[in-house]
């Protein structure tokens, strides 16, 4: 449960504009918000290795959480792949 709330956090700063008063609250002063939500990732991510030292069984509350991870890792890190490496399947839309 509480490594949703570091997601939630997390998703919460990056989503938000960068002159908003909450993100400036939350904020330490000499960090951006991609540092502020790569660290909530990082709380998040202790808590799910904590669930796994302690053999929790996975339930829907384990699940969420790493799938949130999941998410906010590709919202605070974007898209890595290599331009060269992304395939074009020919699908048009």
């Amino acid at each position: 449960m509480v490594g949703l709330v570091f997601v939630i956090t997390g998703f919460g700063v990056m989503l938000r504009p960068d002159n908003d008063q909450l993100v400036r609250d939350l904020l330490p002063p000499n960090a951006d918000k991609r540092s502020y939500a790569f660290s909530m990732l990082e709380c998040a991510d202790a808590c799910l290795i904590l669930c796994d030292e302690l053999d929790v069984p996975s339930n829907v509350l384990v699940l969420a959480l790493s799938y949130k991870c999941v998410l906010l890792q590709s919202v605070v890190e974007g898209d890595t792949r290599s331009v060269t490496g992304r395939q074009d399947t020919g699908t048009r839309f």
